[in-house]
């Protein structure tokens, strides 16, 4: 057996809840499952390399426009690092999304999460784009089709929410509604996936622009009253049975619906999400 220090391992860039962390705790070497480990906003459980784009998938899991090729994911290099470009084609009804290679290991039905992006810039033009993330997603990566709820607040010139169910965009494919962030944006999603039923959620959005605060609460809901009086996420839309047997463990990046042009790109400084 080859005995190696801590500093000739390999470095892990996240953790999953089956992953053991090492630890001297009082003087005596322990074990310690990778759940334990938490902060503030939760157990980080992914970080984007700034190397390279193997934790996304290469292919858009969803994607409508109007005309023109599937976007692409590559680094790039700037004064502050390397980023994580989302690269889009510019044409107008555009939607598309790029999901992380693997799912969030959550225990249980909780689908709390906290995802933080820092958009380094971005090339928008004067129409109605966006960008943001993707939660509670579902697909079939052999080439299923594809579930999920999306809140583009991070980039453009307005944000936006989405539910697409089976590939229709239920929700989302209007003007823009809601603040954005445009260079840090936090998402804070506390919800539930129960057995048999579709998912429920308040989303809570802050973040800045280059020199200004913004936040707002979302919730999902088929009326107000549904939703204690909190401002809609997909204007009273009502999730189906569709999402019943999905377990909504997927996350990733999009590009929202453009409107008169598209979004030629987006650069990712930095993506982390926590769970718990």
């Amino acid at each position: 057996m080859v005995k190696k220090k801590v500093t000739e391992l390999p470095v892990a860039t996240s953790i999953g809840a089956a992953d053991v962390i090492l630890l001297s705790q009082g003087g005596v070497s322990k074990q310690a499952p990778a759940a334990l480990a938490s902060g503030p906003n939760g157990r980080l459980v992914f970080e984007w390399n700034k190397t390279d784009t193997t934790q996304f998938q290469a292919v858009p899991a969803f994607r409508q426009a109007n005309t023109g090729p599937a976007g692409t994911l590559s680094v790039e290099s700037t004064p502050h690092g390397n980023v994580l470009r989302l690269n889009a084609v510019t044409t107008s009804g555009l939607t598309e999304i790029f999901l992380a290679s693997e799912p969030l290991p959550f225990a249980g039905t909780n689908r709390n999460m906290v995802i933080e992006v820092e958009v380094y810039d971005d090339t928008a033009p004067t129409s109605a784009s966006r960008g943001g993330v993707v939660f509670m997603a579902n697909h079939d990566d052999a080439g299923g089709v594809f579930t999920g709820l999306a809140w583009a607040a991070s980039i453009g010139n307005g944000a936006g929410r989405y539910i697409i169910e089976e590939d229709v965009t239920l929700y989302g494919e209007g003007a823009p509604t809601g603040l954005r962030g445009d260079k840090y944006s936090r998402y804070t999603i506390r919800g539930e996936k129960p057995a048999a039923a579709p998912p429920y959620l308040t989303g809570y959005f802050d973040g800045f622009t280059s020199f200004v605060a913004t936040a707002e609460i979302r919730r999902t809901g088929a009326s107000s009253a549904d939703r204690g009086g909190v401002d809609d996420f997909g204007s009273n839309t009502t999730l189906t049975s569709i999402w019943d047997a999905l377990p909504c463990d997927r996350w990733g990046i999009m590009t929202g619906r453009q409107v008169g042009g598209g979004m030629a790109s987006i650069d990712f400084l930095s993506i982390r999400v926590f769970i718990g």
